[in-house]
This record gives structure tokens, C-alpha cells and sequence, in this order.
């Protein structure tokens, strides 16, 4: 396969040959070229989840000012949950998970590069978590599944490869019922807020008649 070579950060643990492909490099020329991109990139998720966080704090200060006690911190606004919208977000979800893929050095070594997939990953699921107000639990069920095949992959029981196959299929068999429950709740969570954004309505008094509106 083109795209799985041991020189990949990617293709450990599937190839466990590619822990002794990098030690030879470490020592030969070192990843000198790849360590600053790294630093950058790491740099920049931590910031993006703080930001994300702070930014978050302050819509929902200003949202209960403006509207002291009328603020429902599960709508996100007036956009209605179509089945585009719903897709987008599982979209995004996985894009977590691509995207840094994508944008590490493929040279690197794999526990640099795991590890920073793992935080760039897990920074971009909170500013979803934030920004589009989901549960946490349930979006964060892919993260700890793919640290869970990780663990699986690398433990060093196997006897040979097919003992260390049949256990990662166990485990992918034993991990995608939690993957299907946070897949529901978070449909789920998206209707109910749908529903929640339509029947939302106040009485807002003016002199002495009020018109009813509704509230977004």
C-alpha cells in the first residue's frame, strides 16, 4: 500500500517495523527539519481550544446580560436542524480527526506524531463542543475509541499476527456499540435543541398590550 510505509508516522502500530525504521534515523540524521512544525502546530491547538473556551464564556456572560434568565445555554441560534446542518456536524467531527492527519510531517516519529494528532484531535473537538453546544461525552466517544485501538494495537502479548488481529476486530466489534450510542445521542441532542428552538417563546410587554414572539 502506498500510503502505509514504515516511515510513516501513521503506520505504526500496524507496523511494528516502523519503531525500528525510526530509531535507525533518529540516530542518523535526527528530526531536526520536522521539530519546529510540530512545535508550531501544538502551539497553535492548545491556543485554539483556549480561545475556543474563553470565547465561549464570554457569549454566554454577554447572552445573560442581555437577556438575565431567558438565556438557554442548549440553542445555538436560530438555524434550523436540517439534515444538512446534522450532517455537517458529523462531518466536522470526523475532520477532527483527518485533518491534523494531514497536516503533521509524515516523517516524524510515531509517538510524535500520534501525540499530536491525539491533541490536535481533541482540541478541535472541544471548539465543536463550544462553539455548536453538543454533549461532551458523546463527541469525545471517537477519541477514546481510537486511544482504546491504540492501547489494543501495541500491546506486546501477541503471539503472532493473527492473535494481534483478531483482538483489534474484538475490539472494533466491542467499541462500536458505544460509537452507535454517541452517534444517536448526539442526533438526538441536535432534534431535541430543533424542537426546543421552534416551541421557544415570550411575552414581551409593551404598554399595556404585548405581542408574543418568538425567541431564538
Amino acid at each position: 500500500m502506498p500510503w502505509l510505509k514504515p516511515w510513516y508516522w501513521w503506520s505504526w502500530p500496524v507496523l511494528p517495523l516502523g519503531l525500528q525504521w525510526h530509531e535507525q534515523r533518529r540516530s542518523a540524521i535526527g528530526y531536526t527539519a520536522e521539530f519546529p512544525a510540530l512545535v508550531l502546530e501544538a502551539i497553535f491547538y492548545f491556543g485554539t481550544m483556549i480561545i475556543a473556551l474563553f470565547v465561549k464564556k464570554k457569549i454566554w456572560q454577554q447572552a445573560e446580560k442581555s437577556q438575565p434568565g431567558r438565556f438557554c445555554p442548549n440553542r445555538s441560534g436560530c438555524v434550523d436542524c436540517t439534515l444538512f446542518v446534522v450532517g455537517m456536524r458529523f462531518i466536522a467531527i470526523i475532520g477532527c480527526f483527518i485533518l491534523p492527519a494531514i497536516l503533521i510531517p509524515k516523517t516524524v516519529h510515531p509517538f510524535m506524531g500520534w501525540s499530536l494528532e491525539l491533541l490536535a484531535a481533541f482540541s478541535l473537538l472541544v471548539v465543536i463542543i463550544s462553539m455548536g453546544n453538543l454533549p461532551v461525552l458523546p463527541v469525545l466517544t471517537p477519541w477514546f475509541g481510537l486511544i482504546g485501538a491504540l492501547v489494543m494495537m501495541v500491546l506486546p502479548v501477541y503471539g503472532n499476527g493473527i492473535t494481534r488481529a483478531l483482538a483489534i476486530g474484538t475490539y472494533a466489534f466491542l467499541a462500536s456499540p458505544f460509537l452507535w450510542w454517541a452517534f444517536k445521542e448526539i442526533l438526538s441532542y441536535l432534534s431535541s435543541r430543533e424542537t426546543s428552538n421552534r416551541g421557544w417563546t415570550i411575552i414581551r410587554s409593551e404598554s399595556p398590550a404585548s405581542e408574543t414572539m418568538k425567541m431564538c
